[in-house]
């Protein structure tokens, strides 16, 4: 529906409203109820007109921002192409955490986890309780540290579990480094509260399952 239209609507329900008051003045029930219901059916038909308008116009929109993120994609020939151009953007919007961790994002599909762990780092900033950017923050520093924990890295996983308990990659983080550091009771815990997260019997689950086993095995040796 055009703009047009929608103006006309608004205009001829104040009209009428303004008729259903000068005619309170007067004793036609009649008309004044004719009147009235004609304002509620133009103003549901109104309703229902604008708001699709409305809806169509951000389709509209979302769908024109799609074409020209596929025309920008379409003129990058390679990743590190792709990594200079954002580094462009963020020179002039360095507050943007979404831009921050997707520069991360294609700095670890690279294998450059230095300069990884720098945006993510960035993002981390800007958008310190953001779940992805903390995982991805923590498993960048891992990388950096030959899959070595610090205390930056424990601290990073312990403030996903206390955001949300069954973070699956925070868990599968502290398993490990307890199993590494000998405190298998802590191991076994980890684990099995990351077993209670996937599906029973497939091959995650068989993993969880034989490295509990494991550190079973450890603890009563």
């Amino acid at each position: 529906m055009s703009e047009w239209w929608l103006v006309s609507y608004l205009g001829l329900i104040l009209l009428l409203a303004l008729l259903v008051i000068a005619g309170s003045l007067r004793p036609f029930k009649k008309t004044i109820g004719l009147i009235s219901l004609l304002i509620i059916i133009l103003v549901s038909l109104a309703y229902w007109q604008w708001g699709g308008w409305f809806e169509w116009q951000e389709f509209v929109s979302k769908e024109r921002n799609q074409q020209q993120i596929k025309q920008v994609l379409s003129t990058i020939k390679n990743t590190d192409e792709l990594i200079e151009k954002l580094k462009a953007r963020l020179d002039n919007s360095p507050a943007s955490a979404r831009g921050w961790y997707l520069l991360g994002r294609l700095y670890a599909s690279q294998s450059q986890w230095a300069e990884a762990n720098k945006a993510f780092q960035k993002a981390y900033q800007f958008q310190p309780n953001d779940e992805k950017t903390i995982v991805n923050y923590a498993q960048s520093q891992l990388q950096m540290n030959d899959g070595k924990f610090n205390d930056s890295v424990k601290t990073l996983c312990l403030k996903l579990l206390k955001m949300n308990p069954e973070q699956p990659d925070a868990l599968s983080m502290l398993a490990m480094d307890a199993y590494l550091n000998q405190d298998y009771s802590s191991a076994i815990s980890y684990w099995q509260r990351l077993l209670a997260l996937v599906p029973p019997k497939s091959r995650d689950a068989i993993m969880i399952q034989k490295a509990i086993s494991k550190a079973i095995s450890k603890a009563g040796s």
